[in-house]
């Protein structure tokens, strides 16, 4: 009776110590795995391989080209896809959005943006079918060697889920609010075989910078034949344009295209490692020419010579007449100087130096300032050839202080890249100069423009030995033959004599895209780029999302703004 007495008096102090005990256990519930929390018995070990869920996914509604950031948190990090409806949300734990979103929504497939691994919640497991490799490879598209090949030699329509076909490589990029300029650069650079095929491989720049990797990204989903849509949006680069850019560009701005064009080239060019040496990176490879820049400066006698406004106030009490006389022998014979400058070359400063460049700006001509009663039918007109005159070595380049330039050729690149100085801005607005430039499609022959240095011994004598020997091994001249060889002028002789003759020389260029400007103003005109396909030999005009057949002849009388020109049998 004492012992069952003792057991009653227990009784109540386990009863009061059960709140605490509750507490402890609900603590430890809160920290069991969701597979297990919601469920009595353990998960089968294949479980991921018979998911009854795979039927709420619908890839109408999927959409990877945009920043993957959680739509409730904002974080970029550890962000998951809902492949139900789309959104992105962050972690897969218990208090995470993505799973919050699971028991809310009862949407259960979810993909890691990172990885591309299929996960279900709030039952925690990974999904391995085979019927899911078309998500994930849209998510990160992959090219073999057949692939890549048939992009240029093959012309075969895919079809997107909306039940429209479209042709890998020819697609509309999303227009993100008043980002036309980006659109027509990027549409004329996928033209680019070399620069396509060196980001559809992403284990060539796996190291570098945001820039290059989310544009290699925009390369492998834009030339993507199993697309889900017949469009791409280029979200995820313009995003890292402007954070690269110090937000000089960025959406809802308007910009000039040849400005972001030569600052892309070279944003990408130094992210990928490249120095001012040729062949440093895949934009110099392809783009990157070499330039001989002479310089004729004015020996100190001349810039002794007073000027005419001191001659004016000596000779203040003459007579018009003879003021105007004056003045006229004066400019004869500064006319008469500049033809003879290469003959009277002790009157100069002569200075020679060479200049790599990504592309070439042509001046064109000024518009007239009174036009005639037949002002909507005139428009000016003038041919490439006579634009790229400036390139011949002959013409001269005057500055105001009376030092002349002349310019010419030394290497020409793969791909050239030509724009015409359309916009000139002032105090008050920017004007356009709308002068069409006359051109052909195919066979633009830049020969006579050309000046080698290995064809010129005055150049080849400002060389070092070891650029000699270097230059000799590439012409094919064996390394043992080459080390054998001490003179200088024995090393110039040799080279002179295996470079190439002149009508060897790989000098002419087919237009494979242009981009133009519509519009009088600057800020209120559009942008489009007019692209060649060679598989199928046809023009295409697109305007962001629009794409259409043209013909060639529109394009040859088209206000070009920047072309891109490729080499003739080019190989890579």
């Amino acid at each position: 009776g004492t012992k069952r007495k003792l057991n009653e008096i227990e009784e109540p102090s386990e009863t009061a110590a059960s709140p605490k005990a509750a507490a402890t256990a609900e603590t430890e519930e809160l920290n069991v795995p969701p597979s297990k929390y919601f469920r009595a018995a353990p998960l089968e070990e294949n479980i991921g391989r018979k998911c009854p869920y795979l039927d709420q996914i619908n890839r109408r509604a999927l959409d990877f080209d945009f920043e993957k950031v959680c739509s409730v948190t904002m974080i970029n990090h550890n962000v998951y896809g809902c492949l139900v409806c789309g959104a992105y949300f962050a972690g897969r734990s218990k208090n995470s959005p993505a799973y919050f979103h699971a028991l809310q929504e009862n949407h259960r497939i979810f993909i890691h943006l990172d990885n591309g691994k299929i996960y279900c919640l709030p039952d925690d497991y990974e999904i391995i079918d085979s019927s899911l490799h078309d998500i994930k490879h849209n998510l990160y598209p992959t090219f073999t060697q057949q692939e890549i090949y048939n992009l240029d030699h093959s012309v075969e329509y895919s079809h997107a889920l909306n039940e429209r076909d479209y042709l890998p490589g020819i697609i509309g990029l999303n227009n993100l609010n008043n980002t036309d300029w980006l659109n027509v650069v990027i549409q004329s650079l996928m033209r680019v075989k070399p620069l396509r095929n060196y980001f559809i491989n992403p284990s060539n720049y796996a190291t570098k910078k945001i820039l290059a990797t989310r544009f290699g990204e925009l390369v492998r989903k834009y030339f993507n034949a199993r697309n889900f849509k017949g469009q791409v949006s280029p979200h995820e680069l313009l995003q890292a344009i402007s954070l690269e850019s110090s937000k000089q560009f960025q959406i809802g701005k308007k910009s000039d295209p040849l400005a972001f064009l030569a600052w892309f080239l070279n944003q990408l060019h130094r992210d990928l490692g490249g120095t001012k040496k040729h062949s440093s990176s895949i934009i110099s490879k392809t783009f990157q020419g070499l330039i001989i820049i002479t310089t004729y400066t004015p020996k100190q006698k001349r810039k002794a010579k007073q000027s005419p406004d001191a001659v004016a106030q000596g000779h203040e009490k003459e007579e018009m007449d003879q003021d105007e006389e004056d003045e006229s022998k004066r400019a004869e014979e500064e006319e008469q100087e500049d033809d003879d400058m290469e003959c009277k070359d002790e009157k100069y400063d002569i200075r020679v130096e060479e200049k790599p460049f990504f592309f070439l700006l042509l001046d064109l001509p000024t518009m007239p300032l009174f036009k005639d009663s037949e002002e909507a039918k005139f428009i000016p007109q003038i041919p490439l050839p006579e634009l790229l005159n400036k390139f011949n070595g002959k013409l001269c380049e005057t500055l105001p202080d009376g030092t002349k330039k002349t310019y010419q050729f030394a290497r020409l690149p793969p791909y050239l890249l030509v724009a015409y100085r359309r916009f000139h801005e002032n105090n008050f607005l920017v004007e356009k100069n709308s002068t069409i430039v006359g051109f052909v499609l195919k066979g633009l022959d830049l020969k006579e423009y050309l000046h080698p240095p290995e064809c010129d011994k005055v150049q080849l004598s400002k060389w070092n030995v070891k650029r000699l020997k270097k230059r000799l091994l590439k012409l094919g001249a064996s390394a043992k033959y080459v080390n054998s060889i001490v003179d200088k002028e024995e090393l110039m002789k040799e080279i002179t004599n295996r470079f190439p003759s002149k009508k060897r020389w790989k000098t002419k260029y087919d237009l494979i895209a242009q981009i133009v400007h519509d519009g009088k103003e600057y800020h209120t005109g559009n942008n489009r780029a007019l692209i060649y396909h060679s598989p199928n030999n046809m023009w295409y005009e697109m305007q962001d999302l629009h794409v259409q057949e043209k013909m060639p002849q529109i394009v040859a009388i088209s206000e070009a703004y920047i072309q891109t020109w490729v080499r003739k049998e080019t190989k890579y």
